[in-house]
């Protein structure tokens, strides 16, 4: 029996259940909802004609789905540069299971990616997708390996979207957080949508300055994570 149960949301969109974890990969009231108020339209990468994004926990695709559409939408001649970062294998499959709608010609762009494996190395693999206006680079490994193969302060903006600190703790740990800060530019966004203390905690221990973020589909919010300079 597979461990992953599709789920049509609340806005019509598609996600799935990880009955192991018993967690779904977004919010019930709505996938693609979540994707556009709670992560791409805090993040401010709608303010930028050009951007440099990060997506940890890539998962069905949503969040950069959506950026891209926007994007485009709002900037037909900008230029978006994408890092995205998942273990799970299963879950990529299902990208081909989902109809976007109204985001389905920048699903398109993924599928394409998905399809494009440029190098397997011997623990994760990497995948590239480039067009005029986009290019993405996806690692399909442990985030913890392949997140720090990117250079200092680089990301705009990053989507940050593991399952619950109670369900994947070591994926919110101050470790693994200290990367994210180090490979983000200086007033670059974080987005995520938990607000738990320990999240919080753990975000402001590393350096970052905390917000509480939109609430979308739950009663609390998320949270915005900035990364500020003391004596900014």
């Amino acid at each position: 029996m597979s461990s992953l149960q599709k789920i049509t949301t609340g806005d019509g969109s598609v996600t799935f259940k990880n009955v192991e974890l018993d967690e779904t990969y977004h919010s019930i009231s709505g996938a693609a909802q979540e994707a556009l108020l709670k992560h791409v339209m805090p993040s401010g990468v709608l303010e930028h004609e050009d951007a440099v994004i990060g997506d940890v926990c890539f998962g069905l695709g949503y969040n950069l789905i959506v950026a891209i559409a926007e994007h485009q939408k709002k900037f037909p001649k900008g230029q978006l540069q994408i890092f995205a970062f998942e273990n799970d294998k299963d879950i990529l499959e299902k990208i081909n299971e989902i109809n976007y709608g109204v985001y389905e010609p920048a699903a398109g762009k993924i599928r394409e990616l998905l399809n494009n494996r440029i190098e397997r190395m011997l623990s994760y693999d990497i995948y590239f997708y480039e067009d005029d206006a986009l290019t993405i680079t996806l690692y399909r490994g442990d985030v913890k390996e392949t997140l720090p193969l990117l250079a200092s302060e680089v990301l705009e903006v990053v989507f940050f979207d593991p399952f619950s600190p109670k369900k994947q703790p070591e994926l919110w740990s101050t470790d693994l957080l200290e990367v994210v800060y180090e490979v983000m530019e200086k007033d670059a966004v974080l987005t995520t949508y938990s607000c738990a203390r320990v999240v919080r905690d753990n975000l402001k221990t590393v350096g970052f300055t905390v917000e509480d973020g939109p609430i979308v589909g739950r009663n609390s919010p998320g949270t915005l994570a900035i990364k500020r300079f003391l004596f900014d």
